[in-house]
């Protein structure tokens, strides 16, 4: 999965996860970019790490989905990559949806009108 510095739509990515099992994806970016990475499909955790695998973000059931999706905002703490890594709860298993978006707030915006 890969994020440009200027990304302006959403990427998704679909797939399966057994039980016991987890996917991960490098997430290419500007230090201070923010994005945002919500999981779906089961009762899911998100974990994003840096270049040095150390956790920049977390959560599980943030998505507030009522089946246990995840969101999380973060933002990129170098230049270069980070990764998304999403499991499940227990024994929660199943289809997934992944989408890494951009978070733009109103002054970054590109069709921003000037302040």
């Amino acid at each position: 999965m890969i994020i440009s510095p200027h990304l302006e739509t959403s990427f998704v990515t679909t797939g399966t996860l057994a039980t016991g099992t987890f996917v991960a994806f490098p997430v290419q970016g500007v230090a201070g970019n923010e994005l945002r990475v919500e999981a779906s499909g089961f009762d899911t955790v998100i974990e994003v790490t840096g270049l040095d695998g150390t956790i920049i973000a977390t959560d599980d059931n943030g998505l507030g989905d009522g089946m246990g999706g995840s969101a999380v905002n973060f933002q990129m703490p170098d230049d270069g990559a980070a990764t998304v890594t999403l499991r499940g709860i227990g024994d929660s298993s199943g289809d997934y949806r992944v989408a890494v978006t951009p978070v733009h707030h109103d002054a970054d915006r590109p069709d921003a009108p000037p302040a």
